[in-house]
């Protein structure tokens, strides 16, 4: 008996006797345990159970024990069941997840593009062009140059000043006079003007303009320095892309050599210094779109020259006309703006009525107009 048993010598043999039909239920759930177990199945059928030898160790006396054991191993195989099906889910998702990142990242480079290609046409929205007249020149001596970077700017002035609006309303009139002193002297008074129907008594205001600014802006143009942005991002190392940006620019032949490139990868910007000053026709070809070779294709960056702007002597004031005051109280029916406005300049140009030259009258019969007055240092205090 001990070598039949084989590996299983040093257990102790137990010889089941003939089983019944009821016990059919516990060999067959038996022999599932003993296969978890390692141990050949040699039970087949109910038959070949009966006078077989078996470890006592797997007999169990009690029919709720092989229930038990049953059900814990129906429950591990659910158990294990459900955790592959959740983690299939996650890669699943996690799938979708990356693909979804993947499209954003493309659409994200197109919309990068896009952008560099319309900013040159936005920004010749807001250029213009002012044309100097000739003026001879003579040169006179030649100067040592202290600060080099001061004399190889492009340099230019703005006087900005807003107009003043002014709202007239229905029944009145803006009427501006030649002097100060005439319109001054009607101020506050009231007067009686003859129409070809009807007389009027308008009474004299003055025009209380709005807050209106007025700045300086200077501007300097480098002839050395060019901003770069929308430099696209390569696994290469830092130095290397500013070697890239070096070759590139001095094969474009903008202002011959290159002093020193600044690269920030974070931003995509880079700030390349000449040597040279460059040609003002360079300057103005070089704002705008360069196509930049990288070995993974060609990428269109945006080059355009270094301005710092300045705003000097910005002032914030109300104004007051002191060559047009307010007519009001102009109450006519079924009379046409300009013949009303021929009737009143004419009372007001006769001396004997206090007036003088008008140079011009605006009268709003219905609804509101807005009147703008420009800033004149002489018609405004």
């Amino acid at each position: 008996m001990m070598e039949e048993s084989g590996n299983l010598a040093s257990m102790e043999i137990r010889r089941f006797p003939e089983l019944s039909s009821q016990s059919a239920e516990k060999a067959s759930i038996l022999g599932t345990h003993l296969n978890k177990m390692g141990y050949p199945n040699e039970l087949g059928s109910l038959k070949s159970i009966e006078n077989t030898e078996i470890p006592c160790a797997c007999v169990m006396e009690n029919p709720m024990e092989l229930i038990m054991l049953k059900a814990n191993s129906t429950v591990e195989e659910c158990g294990m069941s459900e955790e592959c099906k959740k983690l299939e889910e996650w890669k699943r998702s996690l799938s979708d997840i990356e693909e979804e990142n993947n499209f954003l990242r493309r659409k994200i480079e197109r919309l990068k593009i896009k952008i560099a290609e319309k900013k040159p046409k936005q920004m010749q929205r807001f250029w213009f062009r002012k044309y100097m007249p000739e003026k001879k020149m003579v040169f006179r001596r030649l100067e040592n140059v202290k600060n080099e970077n001061a004399h190889t700017n492009i340099s230019y002035v703005f006087h900005v000043a807003t107009k003043f609006p002014f709202k007239l309303s229905q029944g009145e009139a803006l009427i501006t006079f030649e002097e100060e002193k005439v319109a001054q002297g009607l101020v506050g008074k009231c007067h009686t003007v003859n129409l070809e129907k009807e007389k009027i008594v308008v009474r004299a205001q003055p025009v209380i303009l709005e807050t209106g600014i007025i700045f300086e802006l200077h501007a300097n143009i480098s002839q050395r320095k060019l901003n770069v942005s929308n430099i696209p991002h390569l696994n290469i190392p830092v130095e290397w892309m500013k070697d890239k940006l070096e070759l590139f620019f001095c094969k474009t032949k903008l202002g011959g050599e290159v002093q020193s490139v600044a690269y920030d990868p974070s931003s995509q910007m880079a700030l390349i210094i000449l040597s040279q000053p460059m040609a003002i026709n360079n300057i103005v070809k070089s704002s705008g779109l360069y196509h930049f070779p990288t070995s993974e294709g060609t990428h269109s960056i945006m080059v355009s020259p270094v301005i710092q702007n300045k705003l000097e002597r910005f002032q914030m004031f109300a104004g007051l006309s002191r060559k047009t005051i307010l007519l009001t109280g102009i109450e006519i029916q079924g009379e046409e703006e300009e013949c009303v406005e021929d009737m009143i300049a004419i009372h007001f140009q006769k001396p004997r009525n206090g007036g003088g030259e008008v140079e011009n009258i605006k009268y709003v019969s219905k609804g509101t107009k807005v009147a703008y007055f420009q800033d004149d240092t002489e018609d405004v205090k």
